[in-house]
């Protein structure tokens, strides 16, 4: 049972589209205030007391690890997103592939 496109499927897919952008974005703010929360921290204890050459080391550490862990995060959300739109292009393609060989036989 092959359904036609119904009339607004574009306007469908734009919306689904932006709800996921906005998604995404939702949670690079929630990984942004999470890291400034860290940093401002950081900041206010340093500021508070002085810091040994030991502590400043491991201040450095942990900022290195917060990085990695951010890159790691952005790393994984593009490529999920990357092959989830390739499937997708596949998936049209495959269907219209179909579609055609459908007409041509009717023909």
């Amino acid at each position: 049972v092959m359904s036609k496109s119904r009339p607004l499927d574009f306007v469908r897919a734009k919306f689904q589209e932006v709800k996921a952008e906005n998604r995404r974005l939702k949670e690079r703010v929630a990984d942004l205030e999470q890291t400034l929360s860290i940093v401002q921290t950081a900041q206010e204890w340093t500021i508070g007391r002085g810091m040994t050459q030991e502590q400043k080391d491991k201040m450095k550490e942990i900022r290195g690890l917060l990085e990695q862990a951010k890159k790691a995060r952005e790393d994984i959300q593009s490529f999920s997103g990357a092959s989830r739109q390739a499937m997708y292009e596949k998936l049209r393609d495959t269907k219209a592939a179909l579609k055609r060989e459908r007409q041509e036989k009717q023909e």
